[in-house]
């Protein structure tokens, strides 16, 4: 390769990036001009979501465009436009460059290769004296940086003008699916905060707005999250200057926001409680262990329940959403208030029961309520009417001897009798008390498990050694 082709593609490359630079600096320019452009017609139009998605994905479509067109038209410059650039630089007029660049270099010792080796020279001298900022495409460079520089100081007083509107904007085209609200002199303060609402409950959502005169009706606007359709309802002004809607049988999430004109608030969620119902209740008892009686649970269905003093009761309620506990409390039927003053908190034994024990004192009514995980108390409570029975003492009747018997010492006594309980027997015994001498106990039964005991025996008193006067006693 010749001096000269050396030369000529120094000079194309140095070119190459010089325009590259000037292009890319005019691209800034389009893409600050295009920015302006939206930020003032955000400001002035307040543009929602889809609309600011689409027109920043068309501005940064079309400088992608333009920065490819940069590059390929930089870059992709054939040599013979440099030459050509070369001449137009050179002084001379002679086109020296384009000269050498088409003619073909000839070899040799003839007239011909001298003519055309001092051609190369020449140009290549030509070449050297153009100037660095010619070189570079100085020219091509400042214009494109003066013209940033005219763009960027009508930006920078864009923003000085009002600053607070500038950062709204910015960040409303920067984040174009974020939920900024538009620009607007008008202030909302809307509530309550962290609004909440029973499944089918009512609402009172309100809007107090400051910072410039409201001119316009005022709206509450309400959507689902992730539907585009927003219902407009007119809001109403109350004695505190506050705009108050109230949103009605609410069954869904909401978000909601307060507009007037294009002004609007930022949007808020209002999250629907589902209250957790109570769909199964399971009541098992444990009977005190003297009793003989048997463990019994059933699911409950009637409205009462019965248990034997000093049993351990255990009520596991059932509901369709995720518990966190709950409260059992129990008002006595005789209206003492210190059944359970507290109420008896619940044990969570699985994510859908709580489960409530305590033992058997006193009859009154029960109420159970539940909490889900969220806190939501419960739409209604299990109530039922709980009976502690009492266990009566064993009835003893003596059917003989009667209540006062005259008898010899050898006489032969019939003892009779009948011992019922109304919860079952454990033990009977008979004792006889001679006066002045220890009490003895005879055991008729033991281990019974029955309600109801026929006993009958007679009683030798020559066996006892009983004596005139003396008086004998049977228990």
């Amino acid at each position: 390769m010749s001096s000269f082709e050396k030369e000529i593609r120094r000079l194309h490359l140095t070119r190459c990036f010089g325009r590259a630079a000037a292009r890319f600096v005019a691209v800034a320019v389009l893409l600050l001009l295009l920015g302006l452009a939206l930020c003032v017609g955000d400001y002035l139009y307040g543009w929602e979501t889809g609309v600011r998605i689409a027109l920043v994905a068309a501005v940064l479509g079309v400088c992608g465009l333009a920065v490819l067109f940069a590059l390929t038209r930089s870059f992709m410059t054939p040599l013979g436009e440099t030459a050509r650039n070369a001449d137009s630089l050179a002084s001379s007029g002679r086109r020296l460059a384009q000269c050498a660049q088409s003619l073909p270099e000839v070899e040799g010792d003839g007239l011909n290769s001298f003519l055309s080796s001092r051609l190369r020279e020449e140009a290549r001298e030509e070449l050297r004296g153009i100037s660095t900022g010619s070189r570079w495409s100085a020219g091509m460079v400042g214009r494109a940086l003066l013209a940033l520089g005219v763009v960027g100081v009508v930006g920078f007083v864009l923003v000085r003008s009002n600053p607070e509107a500038a950062g709204v904007v910015w960040q409303r085209l920067t984040q174009p699916n974020a939920d900024v609200a538009p620009w607007s002199p008008l202030k909302f303060e809307v509530g309550p905060e962290g609004a909440e609402v029973l499944f089918g409950g009512s609402l009172s959502v309100e809007a107090r707005l400051s910072g410039a005169e409201v001119t316009e009706d005022v709206y509450c606007l309400v959507r689902r999250p992730g539907s585009k359709s927003v219902e407009r309802l007119r809001a109403l002004r109350d004695h505190r200057g506050h705009y108050v809607r109230e949103l009605e049988q609410v069954v869904d999430s909401l978000q909601i926001a307060f507009a007037s004109g294009r002004a609007r608030s930022a949007w808020m969620p209002v999250e629907v409680l589902l209250q957790p119902k109570i769909i199964e209740a399971q009541v098992s008892i444990s009977p005190p262990a003297y009793s003989g009686l048997d463990e019994v649970a059933w699911l409950l269905e009637t409205n009462a329940v019965k248990a034997l003093q000093g049993s351990e009761v255990r009520v596991v309620a059932r509901s369709h959403r995720p518990l966190s506990g709950g409260v059992l409390s129990l008002m006595p039927a005789d209206g003492r208030k210190d059944a359970l003053p507290e109420g008896l908190a619940g044990e969570l034994i699985e994510e859908h029961r709580v489960a409530f024990a305590w033992t058997a004192g006193l009859s009154g009514q029960v109420s159970v309520d539940v909490e889900d995980v969220r806190g939501t108390a419960g739409a209604a409570p299990l109530e039922f009417s709980f009976q502690a029975m009492p266990d009566r003492a064993p009835v003893v009747d003596m059917t003989a001897p009667g209540p006062m018997v005259l008898a010899t010492p050898q006489s032969e006594l019939k003892l009779e009798g009948e011992v019922s309980d109304d919860f079952g027997l454990n033990k009977i015994q008979i004792v006889r008390s001679l006066v002045g001498l220890r009490d003895r106990a005879e055991v008729l039964a033991d281990s019974l498990r029955k309600k109801r005991f026929e006993f009958g025996s007679p009683l030798a008193l020559a066996e006892l050694g009983v004596k005139p006067g003396q008086t004998l006693e049977f228990y």
